[in-house]
């Protein structure tokens, strides 16, 4: 859906079903789903391995509390590694994928989405449409960048530690969320 009609939507159903802190739980998340169906496998991989660039930083966004929550574990506490998004990687081998990783693949063969579970639940619409914003940057950048585009601008940072162009690269006018950040 549009932003317009997503910003509408969500203040609606905030304001409708009366949601305040004591409607959620631990294990409350709010899940973003992007659509992946018109995405070729290299862009979708390309989406894969900018998340990887920036987890760390989404999270503490985010909550960086969310990055020891078992609901939504970061690959970087897992075995996921850039090997497992390789070139020669058989992606139907994604469908042993584990729910409760923070970006979770598995709806890919279900619906045809990406799931973002990072967020928990809660009531700030604003922050929600940030963070919508955030993850559509990602999406965007791997529409409009190849695959070995972004892979060689991944690698180059080991070398050339330009870390903010890159997250300015990627998350144009949103990249001033992270700069506000204590830990960025």
């Amino acid at each position: 859906m549009s932003y317009n009609n997503l910003a509408y939507c969500l203040n609606s159903f905030v304001t409708k079903n009366k949601l305040t802190k004591d409607n959620d739980s631990e294990r409350c998340c709010i899940q973003v789903h992007t659509n992946f169906l018109d995405m070729t496998m290299d862009q979708i991989k390309t989406v894969l391995f900018l998340y990887q660039m920036c987890e760390k930083v989404l999270y503490s966004w985010v909550d960086p509390e969310r990055f020891d929550n078992i609901f939504c574990v970061p690959w970087s506490q897992t075995n996921i590694t850039y090997k497992s998004l390789s070139e020669k990687v058989d992606p139907t081998t994604w469908k042993a994928w584990r729910k409760y990783t923070g970006l979770n693949l598995l709806p890919l063969y279900e619906h045809g989405t990406i799931e973002w579970r990072h967020m928990s639940g809660h009531n700030d619409v604003p922050k929600l449409l940030q963070w919508c914003q955030l993850i559509g940057a990602i999406y965007t950048y791997a529409l409009t960048h190849s695959l070995s585009e972004v892979r060689e601008q991944l690698m180059d940072l080991n070398t050339n530690s330009q870390y903010q162009t890159m997250l300015e690269r990627v998350f144009k006018e949103h990249a001033y969320l992270f700069y506000t950040m204590p830990t960025y």
